[in-house]
């Protein structure tokens, strides 16, 4: 009798134990849930921050990208209206009439322009500024063979007798092989532009 009181006690420090030991359990459970909630929370938190990077960072290029679009369209069309300018002066001209001209050099501007060299380089693709250099090639051969024509227009009687069959194969090859290709490479810078800035819309 002396020691029944030792399984009550020992089951009640027993049931202690167990219920301190869940009350630990439980604890240590819910801290790593807890924490389990944070790290999830904070890994959202710097994904969505990152997305929202991304995206910031593609609209900027996006906004970069159409600004540039639009420069170059308008460099294009710049650029486009001046060669129209220089190949219908040209085309319509007399050698003589070309050069004595008041609006001669506003035509030929662009033959020679920094300006608008650096403006189609600036905005231009690699193509484009090809077919812009071999158009101009063939307007700088246009006015080589203009002048040659005019001095042989203003020359004296005698001079130009002596000169005429050259002259006269000058005045064949201005219209039978330069202004011919002044034309193909101006339609073809055309139609190269056309084709880029359709690409773009």
């Amino acid at each position: 009798m002396a020691w029944d009181w030792v399984v009550p006690v020992a089951a009640s420090g027993f049931g202690a134990l167990v219920g301190v030991s869940g009350i630990v359990a439980s604890f240590k459970t819910s801290e790593r849930s807890r924490q389990h909630a944070e790290n999830l929370a904070k890994e959202r938190h710097r994904h969505e921050l990152e997305l929202a990077k991304q995206k910031s960072e593609h609209d900027l290029r996006l906004a970069r990208e159409q600004r540039r679009q639009e420069r170059q369209a308008v460099a294009y069309a710049e650029i486009l209206k001046e060669v129209q300018r220089v190949s219908f002066w040209a085309n319509a001209s007399h050698p003589k009439e070309a050069l004595d001209k008041d609006d001669a050099p506003k035509h030929l501007h662009l033959v020679t322009d920094p300006a608008a060299d650096a403006l189609l380089r600036t905005y231009g693709s690699n193509e484009v500024i090809d077919l812009f250099d071999t158009w101009r090639t063939s307007v700088q051969d246009i006015l080589k063979s203009f002048h040659l024509l005019k001095i042989d227009l203003n020359a004296d009687p005698v001079s130009r007798q002596l000169n005429g069959k050259q002259t006269s194969q000058e005045w064949s090859r201005l219209y039978n092989e330069l202004v011919p290709a002044e034309n193909t490479a101006k339609d073809t810078l055309t139609k190269r532009i056309q084709q880029e800035l359709q690409a773009v819309e």
